[in-house]
């Protein structure tokens, strides 16, 4: 959004409204598609254009898709636009005081801090402290481990001193996938970096769609993602469990009639059973430094707050990963079992082209995340975005859960019935859908350009 914009185009931007407005009138109340710093300009654009009363903003937490920018005359509808946040702090509150040690840790004096009040950790500055001395030792030995040890049996806990002995990082070889001319690397399964590469061997046969706000490029990579999830849903696992290798999944036989199954007019209903090739509180980041070493890195521990357990005398959190596997089926790849890891959505990326790095970068938003990386990298590849308005551009989320296509406020009235004239089920999403950072390397130049996801707290800076 620019301080020049017209009011015209600021009326085709209103997805829903109540009395249209015009100069010298009373607003009425407004549900608009912008967010974020274009959301906070609304009421001062229109103050500018002669409208009266304008009296209180909400951005976020509206019925339009819980991601949108209110403007009214009534100060009194403030409140209301609010509830919903606070019902989200309830909620989490209500996580952490379900345990003494978490509700110690992060609701001071009983409650939630409030904004600018100090937050101090103790005892996790001195895990870090243990961590940095002994390395590997200062978390799965001594007395961190048994602090999280007793946490654990405390509450009915089967783990052992042994559990914690044999768990091992693994170093890998990542995947890839080539596109226009560019290389993307993911990490293989347990994780899902895979479906995102699937998507891309997909929309490679289909072709460049006409325009990067275009109905034929929602729809095709809407097509895209509900084929490689029903394969992550069906057969992605902890790599050594996998019916199939990653080459399987990718061979272009298999990519080919994955394609051949997009039809141009309507959708994919029901979505094909996959065919077995033959044989959440994320925080991502990238870096790169001035000899341009690049690493992109992300963590999590899955739902908000992870288990809502915390270890006290070490301040750990324990995580919920295990959450992914499949208990419905024991003879699934994903199934829970010993020695196990679950499939897993966080996904770091990095695009190369040729021997250079070309991006690090990555997107959150639990299993959106291969679409996310998709929808970001075609923007920039197909169409010529930088990383920072791929970030920005309205987002959709094919839902291996439901099956609907969850769509933001900002996708234009035209292009959502586009997708129901074609059969797609549109929902409303929770909340805003994932979040993301990267930094492109100019290689001709020298230069980096970074860009950071409105969606979500996080920034883009040089040092």
């Amino acid at each position: 959004i620019e301080d020049d914009i017209d009011l015209e185009y600021l009326e085709n931007l209103l997805p829903l409204s109540f009395g249209k407005p015009s100069q010298n009138e009373q607003l009425g109340v407004i549900y608009t598609p912008l967010h974020g710093t274009g959301g906070r300009l609304v009421p001062r654009l229109l103050k500018e254009r002669g409208f009266t009363n304008v009296h209180c903003v909400a951005s976020q937490m509206v019925p339009d898709g819980k991601f949108s920018t209110v403007v009214s005359p009534n100060p009194e509808d403030a409140a209301a636009y609010e509830l919903p946040i606070e019902e989200a702090k309830v909620e989490h509150q209500l996580i952490l005081a379900n345990d003494p040690d978490a509700a110690a840790l992060l609701l001071p004096g009983g409650g939630l801090p409030s904004v600018g009040q100090r937050m101090v950790f103790p005892a996790l500055a001195r895990t870090l402290g243990e961590i940095a001395a002994k390395g590997r030792a200062g978390f799965y030995d001594g007395w961190v481990m048994d602090d999280m040890l007793a946490k654990l049996r405390a509450g009915g806990g089967l783990h052992s001193a042994e559990d914690f002995a044999g768990t091992r990082s693994t170093w890998v070889d990542p995947i890839s996938t080539a596109y226009r001319g560019h290389r993307l690397w993911e990490i293989p399964p347990n994780g899902q970096g895979l479906v995102a590469l699937e998507m891309l061997q997909i929309l490679d046969r289909l072709g460049t769609p006409g325009s990067v706000d275009g109905l034929d490029r929602y729809h095709q990579q809407i097509e895209a993602a509900h084929l490689a999830y029903a394969d992550r849903e069906a057969f992605f696992a902890d790599l050594p469990s996998m019916p199939c290798s990653v080459e399987d999944v990718l061979s272009p036989a298999r990519m080919d009639r994955q394609a051949a199954r997009i039809r141009d007019d309507r959708s994919l209903s029901p979505v094909p059973t996959p065919d077995y090739p033959a044989s959440g509180d994320t925080v991502y980041l990238t870096v790169v430094d001035g000899d341009r070493n690049a690493v992109s890195l992300i963590a999590s521990v899955f739902d908000s707050f992870g288990s809502g357990l915390v270890a006290p005398g070490s301040g750990i959190w324990f995580q919920n990963r295990a959450r992914s596997f499949r208990i419905d089926d024991p003879g699934h790849p994903n199934a829970y079992g010993p020695g196990k890891r679950p499939m897993h959505t966080i996904i770091p990326a990095m695009l190369t082209k040729g021997d250079d790095v070309q991006m690090a970068f990555g997107v959150m938003g639990a299993d959106y995340q291969p679409q996310g990386q998709v929808h970001v990298l075609t923007a920039m590849l197909d169409f010529g975005l930088d990383i920072q308005a791929a970030l920005d551009q309205p987002r959709f989320h094919a839902s291996p859960k439901t099956g609907g296509v969850q769509a933001e406020a900002g996708l234009s009235p035209l292009l959502r019935q586009g997708l129901l004239d074609r059969g797609h089920r549109l929902e409303i999403p929770e909340k805003p859908i994932g979040g993301g950072q990267g930094i492109w390397l100019h290689q001709d130049s020298g230069f980096l350009s970074a860009g950071s996801d409105p969606r979500k707290d996080g920034q883009a800076a040089g040092l």
